[in-house]
């Protein structure tokens, strides 16, 4: 909407976020489904489920020598139950509601963990595994977008990804040992920073979202996810970047 108040109605956003992805599945997302769609530009806006994974996962997941190299958490393999569901719906309504049958609209109930990579340390500090994690996949996979994006014909774009940091930070300070906290503080830190060399690197358009939403209004209890507000902030300074850098021709 907002780029059509000033460049005209032919423009066309389409937003394949989804949630719980991190910087892989979205390289993956782009090439095979948003490259179809023959974009002119591909926004890449990734950070705190890199971070969480950087935080809590044994290096040895994406690091090791296992199936899953690259790949982060141990995410599982679908099986399949040939169970079939009953034919009454009133026997359904009343296992389901009893707990006498799985739900088979909870996707995740047939996921099955491989076992593939170690489990999430335990009496670790997350400070440790965060060292023992540097952002290399985030790193690849940025690179990664960006040249499947020109390969396509299209422009990259990256954001950084924007918080309320301040929020977070005034926690540590008030609290010791609030290792985590401070973790994720390092973690998207040091990924918006990678963020903004990658774009000078790269040649890619830089939105810089994290030094221009400071506000704690645009965003939720977490600190992470925004409020409406934010989302509407966020828009804004995508729109304005894009129309400063003349990214769609005039008419």
């Amino acid at each position: 909407r907002l780029l059509r108040e000033t460049n005209g109605d032919r423009i066309e956003v389409v937003n394949l976020g989804v949630p719980g992805y991190f910087s892989l599945d979205s390289l993956v997302h782009l090439a095979t489904r948003g490259v179809a769609l023959e974009p002119d530009l591909v926004i890449v806006y990734d950070g705190v489920n890199d971070a969480a994974l950087r935080i809590f996962q044994s290096p040895d997941c994406a690091l090791g020598d296992n199936p899953l190299f690259g790949m982060g958490l141990d995410r599982g393999i679908w099986t399949v139950d040939n169970t079939p569901l009953p034919p009454s719906a009133l026997y359904r309504l009343l296992a389901l509601r009893l707990g006498w049958m799985r739900d088979p609209a909870v996707f995740d109930a047939q996921l099955v963990p491989t076992g593939l990579c170690p489990p999430e340390p335990q009496g670790v500090n997350p400070l440790d595994t965060l060292a023992a994690n540097p952002p290399l996949l985030f790193e690849r996979n940025l690179r990664g977008m960006a040249a499947l994006a020109r390969s396509a014909g299209a422009q990259p774009v990256f954001a950084t990804f924007a918080w309320n940091r301040a929020a977070l930070q005034a926690q540590v300070d008030a609290t010791p040992e609030q290792y985590q906290a401070e973790a994720l503080i390092r973690a998207i830190d040091e990924q918006n920073d990678l963020v903004r060399a990658l774009a000078a690197e790269l040649d890619a358009t830089l939105v810089d979202l994290a030094a221009d939403m400071g506000d704690g209004a645009y965003y939720q209890g977490d600190h992470v996810h925004m409020t409406a507000t934010g989302a509407e902030r966020q828009a804004a300074l995508i729109a304005a970047t894009i129309r400063a850098v003349q990214m769609i021709p005039e008419g």
